[in-house]
């Protein structure tokens, strides 16, 4: 009937249609070949006639995992109205299967997400897999759904699950599918095109059964249901996508069908042109490429079998938790029995935490932890292919256990640190084989953060850079490959933030206020808060080593008062203070406190009245994403992609803003400018000296 790149129509017995998509790659995309596709088949359909029904397939072993987003720059880069018209299309094809003359139903295997969802819900009825993901992550892409979704499934599933699943953008898994009626039927994959052929076949006896259907999903929801308001949203939340998509849904669900559409696809493109939108699948695509890119080291050099981490504890047991879960045979060594046993107490505490989420099973845990022999002795790591030094962050330690540690492996072995300021081309001096010798620096704690920076140091050959590169990505980690200087980059970009902070307490700028502006800003959490987390010792300590390497501009002038804190005996979180005090109170619920001690030390006077919240902003963030301008200009981070990536994936830079290079953008290089050039009196950590061409990189 129908044989296009992307999708087929095949007869069946007794008058019936299938449609299969089946898109060149790994798995089903809509891309613009597939979405001119679309409406030829839509051509063919509409004018078969003795059709009793039509089953819509996958050729892959999925259903479809959403349109093409690597598209959406060069389609964003048009006008609002012709953003519009994009969408509308898709829409029309979306309106064409809902409309055609007999009943439809999709077979979905794993997932159906974005317009992949947006497709099967114009058909009449679902059967998904069992363990399925349903969804709209428009929202995580600063987007709506674009395609009717939003329209379609608050009318399927009711108002207030659609709007917490499009505007928080979670996936809906297959037991949430069938219970929300999105889905008619579960089944197994070996069952799912009987299953979906038998459905429809029983729905096409009876006309008013799929059109009765169709009526649902083109008929506004009564005043009555409309139980679900509007939250008011505060100004202060900076990513404003999730409040329009929750007003939008909120709105749309009593107007008729049609105006719904008008009104989805127009703030779709309204979206689709703000800095949140490029910003967010600028990210999407640099993740896409670094998981590609990955993926070939993994696939050309053999895996891992035996890796070997010395330096227990925290760190350490971090390490080696995630060796093991990724099947890797694991050796942990330390000097220290107090130490390996804080490792060993490490990995089973994170193997509890992941049983109880449901992220393991009970046998894939006690396999995991099988995996793992703790050891004081030298001779395990001789099988070791690849060993993780996690000592003390000291240089004359790491060298002497780094050096004792060559001898012990095998000629093509990796050896490697989880220094995380330490300069690799130092730590390599006393070494027979530096070759073989790299970075590998963990973010803490080890399980939650993606990102690893993979350090080049000048003697470190390309062939343990891709082994050191396939190894991180094997145990699910993102690499990113920097070259060797003080802090990497990303406590490179870090620190200068962290003495911009300390200007601002100096100034007599409350650490609490400062914390408040940067959260509404979009971090995670601010400046005071993450000094504490990540332990003022540490913090210090770095803060040593970024000052000594770049005295020019990140030398203090004043007063450190996370100095001070540890000099007083806080440590931060782990210590139960720090810029705040944490306890526990009777009912086992974690509280957070200023300290009045730090508040003390802060000795400047200004005030409120005298210093913005922007300016707070500005002096924090110049900084930074001028330190991360220099990275790229003396090639520590290869490219502006993987400067904001490793921004984002390693210290929590708020994800719409896109990363340090992307804020520049997204201010406008002559604002940011203008911006810097107005804080140049406090000194050279706000003086640019830079080419203006890299902020256009």
């Amino acid at each position: 009937m129908y044989s296009g790149i992307t999708m087929s129509l095949f007869r069946l017995p007794e008058g019936f249609i299938e449609w299969r998509l089946d898109m060149p790659g790994p798995v089903n995309i809509l891309n613009e070949q597939a979405i001119r596709e679309w409406g030829e088949v839509l051509d063919v359909l509409e004018q078969a006639g003795e059709t009793k029904g039509l089953v819509i397939t996958s050729g892959k072993n999925s259903f479809i995992a959403g349109a093409d987003v690597k598209s959406f720059p060069t389609i964003f880069s048009g006008s609002e109205k012709n953003v519009e018209q994009w969408a509308a299309r898709s829409q029309t094809l979306c309106d064409r299967i809902e409309m055609l003359p007999f009943p439809s139903v999709v077979a979905i295997d794993r997932f159906a997400l974005g317009g992949g969802l947006e497709l099967a819900l114009s058909a009449d009825y679902r059967v998904i897999t069992h363990g399925s993901r349903l969804g709209l992550p428009e929202v995580t892409l600063g987007l709506c759904p674009g395609w009717g979704g939003s329209v379609r499934l608050s009318r399927l599933i009711g108002l207030d699950a659609a709007l917490t699943y499009i505007a928080g953008g979670k996936s809906i898994d297959s037991n949430a599918a069938i219970s929300l009626c999105l889905a008619d039927l579960a089944v197994k994959s070996d069952e799912l095109l009987n299953e979906s052929m038998a459905l429809l076949k029983s729905k096409a006896r009876s006309k008013s059964l799929w059109e009765g259907r169709r009526e649902v999903k083109r008929t506004p929801l009564q005043a009555y249901s409309l139980n679900t308001r509007v939250e008011s949203e505060s100004q202060d939340d900076a990513f404003q996508a999730p409040a329009e998509i929750r007003r939008l849904v909120f709105s749309n669900a009593s107007v008729a069908f049609d105006e719904a559409l008008r009104a989805e696809r127009e703030l779709f493109a309204r979206l689709a042109k703000r800095h949140e939108a490029r910003n967010l699948v600028g990210l999407f695509i640099a993740e896409q490429a670094l998981k590609k890119r990955s993926a070939r080291y993994v696939a050309q050099f053999p895996k891992v079998d035996v890796g070997g981490v010395v330096g227990a504890g925290v760190m350490g047991g971090g390490i080696a938790f995630q060796m093991a879960t990724h099947g890797l045979n694991v050796v942990l060594k330390d000097i220290s029995q107090t130490a390996l046993d804080l490792g060993i107490d490490t990995i089973e505490g994170y193997l509890s935490k992941q049983t109880k989420r449901g992220k393991l099973t009970a046998f894939e845990a006690e396999t995991a932890f099988a995996k793992v022999t703790s050891t004081l002795e030298d001779a395990p790591i001789s099988q070791c292919q690849l060993v993780v030094e996690a000592v003390a962050e000291r240089v004359d330690i790491k060298s002497a256990v780094l050096s004792t540690l060559e001898g012990q492996l095998s000629d093509g072995a990796i050896l490697s640190s989880n220094t995380s300021t330490i300069s690799i081309n130092t730590l390599a001096r006393h070494l027979s084989r530096p070759q073989n010798f790299c970075g590998i620096h963990f973010f803490n704690p080890v399980p939650a953060m993606a990102l690893v920076e993979v350090v080049r140091g000048e003697k470190t050959s390309d062939d343990t850079i891709s082994r050191a590169v396939a190894f991180a990505a094997a145990i699910g980690k993102a690499p990113i490959v920097v070259n060797d200087g003080a802090g990497f980059y990303v406590n490179r970009i870090l620190f200068p933030y962290f003495n911009a902070f300390n200007r601002l307490l100096d100034a007599g700028v409350g650490f609490y206020r400062i914390d408040r502006v940067m959260e509404r800003f979009g971090w995670p959490m601010g400046p005071a808060a993450l000094a504490d987390v990540i332990g003022l010792d540490i913090l210090v300590h770095a803060d040593t080593v970024l000052q000594d390497a770049f005295p020019d501009r990140m030398l203090h002038h004043a007063p450190v008062i996370a100095e001070e804190l540890l000099d007083a005996g806080a440590r931060g979180k782990k210590s139960g203070s720090g810029f705040y005090n944490y306890s526990v109170d009777v009912r086992d619920v974690h509280q957070k406190t200023s300290s009045v001690i730090a508040e003390n030390y802060a000795s400047g006077t200004i005030t409120v009245e005298e210093i913005s919240d922007q300016e707070i902003v500005d002096r924090l963030m110049i900084p930074m994403c001028l330190e991360a301008a220099r990275c790229l200009a003396d090639n520590t981070i290869s490219s502006a992609e993987d400067a904001d990536l490793a921004a984002v994936m390693g210290l929590g830079f708020p994800r719409f803003r896109g990363g340090p290079l992307s804020y520049i953008k997204s201010v406008g290089t002559e604002n940011f400018m203008k911006s810097a050039l107005s804080l140049e009196y406090l000194g050279p950590l706000y003086q640019m000296n830079l080419s203006l061409s890299l902020f256009d990189r």
